[in-house]
């Protein structure tokens, strides 16, 4: 999984720093509507796959940073969140722009849709916060580390959340969205996995042999990743709506 992360990661600045500002140049120079509208899905759909690969990369460095007790990684991921939550603001404010120059009767049909689709993802830069935030104070502490038999129960599903991000990332991307039914489904699978473990974490933190400070971080940290798992579905839906599939 992580190495599928590196990879969808690699062209993500590129296209950032090039694609996306020619594109909102190209919506800013042409006075045709519906080449408007056509630059602002794509600006649109690039925007929310990139989002969502820098999530899953991010999501990795989080965790792995906490299990194996990296505080530069967690620092680090607790940085590049804080910069790509300014950053996502600076984007909207472009794609409102081209909003409002589309025809009209369309930017009222799909008004909804690019907010619920740009909210999703500052959502998942405060998520990822309330994450990582925790886990980095833990460590920078030197409290416990997270016992064995936790990793081991949370790894599987923390892959599998990475794996559903990036396919996601990938509908999203090609404009593809004919598995959307079979996603949300494993969506609320994993969501109720994630269910399972908080209810057995609960009654972890009430035993008196257990580190109660460690107990209510990894509590915290199923919570998020059971919350993200929501804010994915909400995007791939506002997705979906919004370019018209």
């Amino acid at each position: 999984v992580l190495m599928l992360v590196r990879s969808n990661i690699r062209y993500r600045n590129k296209l950032k720093n090039e694609q996306q500002d020619d594109l909102f140049q190209q919506m800013l120079q042409t006075r045709d509507k519906a080449e408007i509208w056509r630059l602002l899905r794509r600006h649109v759909r690039e925007q929310l796959a990139e989002v969502l690969a820098f999530t899953a990369r991010i999501y990795v460095q989080m965790t792995d940073g906490f299990i194996h007790e990296d505080l530069k990684s967690l620092r680090k991921a607790v940085a590049a969140t804080n910069d790509e939550k300014d950053l996502l603001k600076k984007i909207r404010r472009k794609e409102i722009l081209g909003l409002r120059r589309i025809d009209r009767n369309v930017a009222i049909e799909k008004n909804t849709w690019f907010h619920l689709g740009s909210n999703s993802s500052e959502q998942m830069m405060y998520c990822l916060k309330r994450m990582c935030e925790p886990c980095k104070e833990h460590v920078d502490n030197n409290f416990n580390p997270l016992p064995e038999s936790y990793v081991k129960e949370f790894l599987p599903l923390r892959d599998e959340l990475t794996a559903l991000v990036l396919q996601v990332q990938g509908m999203i991307m090609a404009g593809m969205y004919e598995e959307v039914g079979a996603v949300m489904e494993k969506g609320e699978l994993l969501k109720e996995k994630f269910s399972r473990l908080q209810k057995l974490q609960l009654t972890r933190v009430q035993e008196k042999d257990n580190s109660l400070k460690i107990s209510l971080v990894y509590l915290n940290l199923l919570q998020e990743s059971q919350e993200f798992v929501s804010i994915l579905r909400h995007m791939l839906r506002a997705s979906r709506k919004f370019q018209g599939v």
